[in-house]
């Protein structure tokens, strides 16, 4: 499932460039231990890692590759089995608080959970107080007097359009009793927006009553917008005067023609079944049809048919002429005389017309005199019309302009009562927001507190199995355990209550570690726990620890670690440190599984030599503390490291222990005497009575835990400088020159 999984390529956070990571040479290979400083990416590649499941998208890039360096598509089955520890994950899954006298501990989901319910419970206190700020404001909107009610404005602002306005409007319309449009506060709006002015009022006024008296003497509700238009017999007399040609005929078809009576009647019967003709019931054969149709064809062409229906539109389009019916009013015997003519024409012309249709090939003539009387009738109509047209066209703008001078005093007069209802208004609308709003707010922050409360009551951890882990751990079934208490899971120290202040980073961190474990494998049957294919990134997993608990978190791991890899072939493992002395307890933990090992620096993965690597790192470990570049975690196990570089020097160089490199005259051979009396102080500190790294391990890793930083500093400046001074050459081999000239400085001070 993951025997392909070798590298990964990440680009993101400290990851500038997209780069490809190498964990697993070989398929084979199923633990990684990687080594580097902080700073060196191991966080960033724990992150990736997780985001592969969780589908993070802070990361531009992150894939598995195979060895061939293609992109494996991961399943979600694959997804779900990668499981990441790192300080994300213990922020994420376990949460120390004091409760009385108890200190419950969140785990899992609960706290982030507990995380959420904190910050709802905060905004919920705000909005709360919030909507009692707002409804005791909203109070004085109510009150019909105060004047920060906008409805006493707005009655104010009805109540002078009812009056003053109202009264305008009347006299422009000339009917006192005349039902007015209803006023309301939007038609003071429309007002307000459209008939702003700066004039004076008195002056509108004198303007209003000026024009309204000139309006009254030419107001007139009648209008005549439709030009009155002449009659046009031009198509008329083209179509009377055009002559059909006529086609050949012989003498049977000249009979023919001349029996015929209605050629449409003649062409529907011989188109029919009938078998006797209805006029001489003489018997109609289907030839003798044919023949007949062949023949009113010949006479009747189309030519024919289409000036009979030019001719049936041109009486329809007169007969549909009218004189506009309010024409009367401009000139009633006029409109009278004009429609009677008009009347007399119509049917002189259908006349004419009818006998057209009937003698096609026949040309008529039309008295065109009787349309030109008409015409002039017509003519002077429309003169009348324009004239009359004038004269309303300069009521209407008198009426207009009385309209806006209306509309102009009605602004004058709401004006100020206007801007102070827009206002109150426009606070009454912004508080009535933003209280609904907040309530609203208000009620979905409850429901999903209830929500959330409700999932945090039925989150049940493997209680027994996390204290089976701390007992591992700390080789004390009582030294920290997890008890229930009113549904909640309180820490217990030796069957008594502490304080969440009490509990260390490192016991905090072994709970988030039990706890991992036990969700690794909190869906799995016990005849199943590790043999279903794991992929599993720890980060740092032992930094947080004083050396008795360090102890105890290794034998875990080492435990762990081999039922991971030893019962599931596909199972893989990464473990990050930036601990040295942790990585090399790793490596005894391994054993003999095989696995790769890693340094990362500056975000580039390089080979860790297993044989060497331990005493330069732990050399250039010592340089680092003495140059203070490291951090303070090195203040555990500085002693140690430096024990243990000296025994390495010794045993490599001079087949001795660290209390005769400075006795022995022949190594000595080089110093001066009172740098000689110096490192026999130095060496008399660091042997401690004469107790080895190897005989006494606890003590050394303890060492020099009730000296200063500064002292330890100080300290590990003289181990490196008495290498330097017995040989020069080694420290070239594993420092560089500039390290190496830093030593040379710092020998100068190691004289007693």
């Amino acid at each position: 499932m993951f025997e392909n999984f070798c590298k990964l390529n990440v680009q993101g956070k400290c990851f500038q460039n997209e780069t490809i990571l190498e964990f697993f040479k070989e398929n084979h290979h199923r633990f990684c231990l990687i080594y580097g400083k902080n700073g060196s990416g191991k966080s960033t590649i724990s992150q990736a890692f997780n985001a592969l499941k969780t589908n993070d998208l802070n990361f531009i890039t992150s894939k598995i590759l195979d060895n061939s360096n293609q992109e494996i598509e991961l399943t979600q089955y694959q997804k779900d089995q990668i499981f990441v520890f790192n300080e994300k994950y213990i922020d994420e899954k376990i949460k120390i608080k004091d409760d009385g006298l108890d200190t419950i501990v969140l785990i899992g989901d609960a706290v982030e959970l507990d995380t959420k319910l904190k910050k709802l419970q905060n905004i919920c206190d705000l909005k709360t107080n919030r909507k009692n700020e707002y409804e005791n404001r909203l109070k004085i909107y109510s009150e019909i007097q105060n004047t920060d009610n906008p409805q006493k404005y707005e009655n104010k602002i009805i109540e002078i359009l009812k009056a003053e306005f109202a009264e305008r409007e009347r006299d422009i319309l000339g009917n006192k009793n005349k039902n007015l449009q209803n006023k309301t506060i939007y038609f003071a709006k429309d007002i307000f927006e459209n008939y702003a002015t700066q004039a004076d009022k008195e002056q509108l006024k004198g303007e209003f009553n000026n024009k309204l008296s000139e309006y009254q003497k030419i107001r007139n509700d009648i209008s005549f917008d439709n030009k009155i238009e002449q009659i046009n017999i031009n198509d008329i007399k083209r179509l009377l005067s055009y002559q059909v040609k006529q086609t050949s005929l012989n003498e049977e078809q000249e009979q023919i023609k001349q029996a015929i009576q209605n050629e449409e009647v003649t062409r529907n019967i011989m188109s029919s079944n009938r078998e006797i003709c209805p006029y001489c019931f003489s018997k109609l054969t289907n030839e003798y049809k044919q023949e007949i149709l062949s023949i009113l064809e010949n006479i009747f062409n189309k030519d024919i048919q289409n000036h009979k229906q030019e001719l049936e539109n041109q009486k329809i389009l007169f007969n549909n002429f009218q004189i506009p019916e309010q024409t009367n009013e401009l000139d009633d015997k006029l409109f009278s005389d004009t429609r009677l003519k008009l009347e007399e024409f119509k049917k002189q012309l259908n006349s004419k017309i009818d006998e057209k249709i009937k003698r096609p090939f026949v040309p008529l003539v039309l008295d065109e005199n009787f349309a030109d009387e008409i015409n002039q009738k017509l003519a002077i109509l429309e003169k009348k019309r324009e004239e009359f047209q004038e004269q309303k066209a300069k009521s209407n703008e008198l009426k207009t302009k009385l309209e806006i001078l209306n509309n102009q005093l009605a602004f004058l007069q709401i004006e100020q009562d206007f801007k102070d209802y827009q206002e109150k208004l426009r606070n009454k609308n912004d508080l009535e927001s933003k209280n609904a709003h907040n309530n609203k707010r208000l009620e979905c922050i409850k429901k999903l507190q209830e929500q959330l409360n409700s999932q945090k009551a039925q989150i049940k951890i493997a209680q027994e199995q996390i204290n089976k882990h701390l007992k591992y751990i700390f080789f004390d079934e009582n030294r920290l355990q997890l008890e229930i208490k009113d549904e909640q899971y309180v820490l217990k120290s030796k069957q008594k209550s502490i304080k969440a202040k009490d509990v260390s980073t490192g016991e905090r961190n072994a709970i988030a570690l039990s706890y991992f474990f036990t969700e690794i494998f909190s869906n799995e049957s016990e005849s199943e726990l590790y043999k279903k294919p794991k992929f599993i990134v720890i980060d740092d997993p032992i930094s947080s620890f004083d050396f008795e608990n360090k102890v105890g978190i290794m034998s875990f791991l080492n435990y762990q670690i081999k039922q991971i890899i030893n019962s599931c072939n596909t199972s893989k493992m990464i473990v990050l440190t930036h601990d040295l002395m942790s990585a090399f307890d790793l490596q005894k933990i391994i054993g003999d599984l095989p696995f790769c090992q890693k340094e990362l620096k500056e975000q580039k993965m390089f080979d860790f030599d297993k044989k060497y690597s331990e005493y330069k790192m732990l050399l250039q470990e010592i340089y680092n503390y003495a140059n203070n570049s490291t951090d303070n975690t090195s203040n555990i196990s500085i002693g140690n490291i430096m024990r243990k570089v000296l025994e390495a020097f010794g045993t490599f160089n001079y087949q001795c222990g660290i209390d005769k490199i400075v006795t022995d005259e022949l190594i000595t051979s080089n110093l001066q005497p009172e740098e000689k009396k110096y490192f026999e102080n130095l060496m008399y500190r660091l042997v401690l009575h004469g107790e080895s790294h190897a005989e006494n391990r606890t003590k050394a890793l303890d060492f020099f835990s009730h000296i200063s930083q500064d002292e330890k500093i100080k300290t590990a400046k003289d181990v490196l400088s008495l290498l330097y001074l017995l040989h020069k050459t080694h420290l070239q081999k594993y420092l560089s020159d500039s390290q190496v000239e830093n030593i040379k400085e710092w020998s100068k001070s190691c004289k007693n």
